[in-house]
Parts: structure tokens; C-alpha cells; sequence
């Protein structure tokens, strides 16, 4: 089951972003608190497996860089398409041509997760359209990122990570 889908007009939006001549929003700016920055600790459940991992990502990160940081961590190749559906209505895409055919998606690299995620809130990630890979995404808790900590950071990796192709 999917999120469902809600249309956040952008006059209610806390953070800037750039739209272009048709309407279609293009890029979020990165206005976060330099001096006081966060992180956020994911749970990433992968469906359908008795697999997950809870992870700390800053809130500067790109959907783009979570993807990469995901897709690593499970093990997988970076070669198919993949998408992001947050519970503030925002959808994220990998690709330009998605893009022309979501509306009011972002391109992944160009939307952080911290303007999308808080803590309670929930996200979907689908990886390969082919396979699904689906992974259901929850905030656990948002804190003071540590300066001696390097980030992203997998706190715990629990069960067995399936493999890509088990048929191949």
C-alpha cells in the first residue's frame, strides 16, 4: 500500500523553492541551519522480508544521496529507476522523465529530505519498477547532529538482506 497522496500547495511550504515557466516546481534551496545542524534516524523497513535497518542521515541530504546510501546498504545495483513518496505529498524521481509525467515531482537530487521528513512521518521508497523493491521509511527521531560523527551512519542492520537477482 502506498502513501497517500497530498498536494501541499506552495504558500504553505517552510522552505524555498524555484518553479518553472509551466507552474512545475524545479528545486528546493538548501536553507538549513548551518550552526545548528540536525539529523535524523530512519527505519527502513524492506516489504515483504524480515529485513530493515535504522539509519542517521543529515537533513541537508538529497532524496538522490538517501537513494545511494539505501541502495549500498542493501546491496543492490544502481542501475534502475526509483522514487521517493513522502506523507507531506512529496514525490521525488530519479530521472527527467518521470518528472514530466509525476506533475508536481522533484527530481531527487534536487529535494532534502529534511524538508519532507520530521519526526512520525513516514515515506515510501521504490526501487526498480521491474522488481519493486518497496521499503517503508519512518522517522524515528530528529536530534543535534554529533561534529564528531560522521554522517550517514547505520546505527542497526537487522535479518538477512536478500539478494538483487536470486534467479540469475
Amino acid at each position: 500500500m502506498r502513501i497517500k497522496k497530498i498536494n501541499c500547495p506552495p504558500s504553505l511550504s517552510k522552505y524555498q523553492r524555484s518553479w518553472s515557466q509551466d507552474g512545475r516546481p524545479q528545486k528546493e534551496s538548501a536553507d538549513f541551519d548551518k550552526a545548528n545542524p540536525m539529523v535524523l534516524l530512519l527505519h527502513v523497513k524492506l516489504r515483504g522480508f524480515r529485513c530493515y535497518a535504522d539509519v542517521l542521515v543529515r537533513e541537508n541530504f538529497t532524496f538522490e544521496q538517501l537513494h545511494q546510501f539505501l541502495n549500498s546498504l542493501f546491496e543492490r545495483d544502481d542501475d534502475h529507476l526509483y522514487r521517493f513518496e513522502c506523507d507531506d505529498g512529496c514525490i521525488c524521481v530519479s530521472t527527467q522523465e518521470e518528472l514530466e509525467d509525476k506533475g508536481n515531482a522533484l527530481l531527487t537530487r534536487n529535494c532534502y529530505i529534511g524538508h519532507h521528513l520530521t519526526k512520525g512521518s513516514q515515506g515510501y521508497y521504490l526501487f526498480d519498477y521491474g522488481d519493486e523493491w518497496e521499503h517503508d521509511i519512518t522517522v524515528k527521531e530528529v536530534m543535534p547532529a554529533d561534529s564528531e560523527t560522521q554522517y550517514p551512519q547505520i546505527v542497526k542492520l537487522y535479518g538477512r538482506i536478500p539478494e538483487q537477482y536470486p534467479e540469475y
